[in-house]
């Protein structure tokens, strides 16, 4: 009796609905693997940026965007956040509680301000981070005097934050945009198509 045997490759389990799904897998696993390329190559333009900040103001900590935000998710009350950009960029997005700093503030001013930060990480972010750092470290000293645990710059500022898909919002309310600040750093962002120079109306 001649009896026929499957070829070694074939598969009696391939059926057309089967193969649907796993093409989908093979596209979204792509899709995946293409964002987080993006993701990558911004952060490695913002590197640069992030490795001279840190060496130019040794005074405070640069903290990792998704560390603080770990921190802050955990326990809001553990920190005080300062954003050291323009009332135009703030009203775009912020980082959840943040208040708004002037980058020029003189250290008396800016704790007549601060409110309670005894005990607190206080944490000052701007574009990328040279204001926030200027300002923490004018600051510095007298944060810590007033009781602060420590004061750190968040690296990479908002557009850091902005390419890991940290959360952001505009008038209590969560969106997707960020203030690039100018045309040239919006070339920093993951996705340049978020970027926005006044609020969205459909955040």
């Amino acid at each position: 009796m001649n009896v026929q045997t499957p070829e070694p490759d074939a598969d009696p389990m391939l059926t057309p609905s089967r193969i649907l799904t796993l093409a989908a897998g093979v596209a979204f696993t792509g899709l995946m693997l293409f964002a987080a390329h993006g993701i990558a190559e911004s952060q490695s333009a913002l590197a640069p940026y992030e490795t001279k900040f840190a060496a130019q103001f040794p005074s405070i900590g640069h903290v990792d965007a998704a560390a603080f935000e770990a921190q802050r998710s955990a326990d809001p009350s553990s920190v005080a956040i300062f954003d050291v950009r323009t009332p135009e960029e703030y009203a775009v997005s912020h980082l959840p509680g943040a208040k708004r700093a002037d980058a020029g503030m003189a250290p008396a001013a800016f704790l007549a301000e601060a409110g309670d930060v005894k005990g607190k990480t206080v944490a000052f972010y701007c574009s990328v981070g040279f204001r926030s750092s200027t300002l923490a470290s004018a600051v510095h000293n007298a944060l810590l005097a007033a009781g602060a645990k420590e004061v750190v710059n968040i690296r990479g500022g908002i557009i850091g934050w902005h390419n890991q898909n940290l959360p952001l919002e505009s008038n209590g309310k969560p969106t997707r945009f960020v203030h690039p600040f100018g045309p040239s750093w919006a070339k920093l962002l993951t996705n340049p198509d978020l970027a926005r120079m006044q609020p969205d109306a459909t955040p």
